[in-house]
């Protein structure tokens, strides 16, 4: 049986980390390859958070809030019509659009 430190285990786990890192970004950058300030796909605050590389929370506590942060839409719920869902929603190409604005 091979005798392995602590600090070889550590090296070792930190390039897993490193290599399951890169790969979620890159099927991140995959899933937005297409998106641009005319898309219409509706996005989660997840979404948003995933697009702007920032956690949920800072979207939520520093994004949403921002009056020039474009505006919610909620669809109808499937029950009644006539009633909004409580799920928000952003048009893709607007938020796209704003982050662009606050890139400069």
């Amino acid at each position: 049986m091979q005798t392995i430190t602590n600090e070889q285990l550590f090296e070792k786990l930190s390039a897993v980390e490193a290599l399951a890192k890169a790969q979620i970004n890159s099927a991140k950058a995959e899933r937005f390859k297409n998106i641009d300030d005319k898309s219409m796909q509706l996005w989660t605050i997840q979404d948003i958070a995933d697009y702007t590389q920032k956690t949920y929370r800072h979207v939520q506590s520093a994004l949403l809030p921002s009056p020039y942060f474009p505006k919610a839409v909620r669809l109808p719920q499937q029950r009644n019509p006539n009633k909004k869902g409580s799920k928000r929603l952003w048009f893709a190409g607007e938020v796209v659009r704003y982050v662009r604005r606050m890139q400069g």
